[in-house]
């Protein structure tokens, strides 16, 4: 699981960029959970970021998961700029919501 905290803009980005796609290459096939609760703002940077990590996983085989609460300020942010949304997560696991 890859933890972002703070603010996520174009000075932060490189440093998460090289944490996330490690993570991406390393989990090839396999989910991978990026967990943006503790996220307090979201730059179009850090989304295309999250858009590229997230084609790269699925490249590899990987099933990306974000993990968010509904209310954090990167769902909001995603909800405004991004379908990826739906792939948005409230539980821990990484499971779909409306998962059994």
């Amino acid at each position: 699981m890859v933890m972002v905290e703070g603010d996520l803009d174009v000075s932060t980005v490189v440093a998460v960029e090289t944490t996330l796609l490690s993570a991406v290459a390393t989990a090839a096939g396999h989910l991978v959970l990026v967990d943006l609760n503790a996220v307090q703002f979201l730059s179009t940077s850090a989304v295309a970021l999250l858009l590229d990590a997230e084609a790269r996983a699925r490249h590899g085989g990987g099933s990306p998961r974000l993990i968010c609460d509904e209310r954090s300020p990167a769902a909001r942010t995603l909800r405004r700029v991004v379908p990826l949304v739906h792939r948005t997560s409230t539980r821990t696991d990484g499971a779909h919501d409306d998962a059994p």
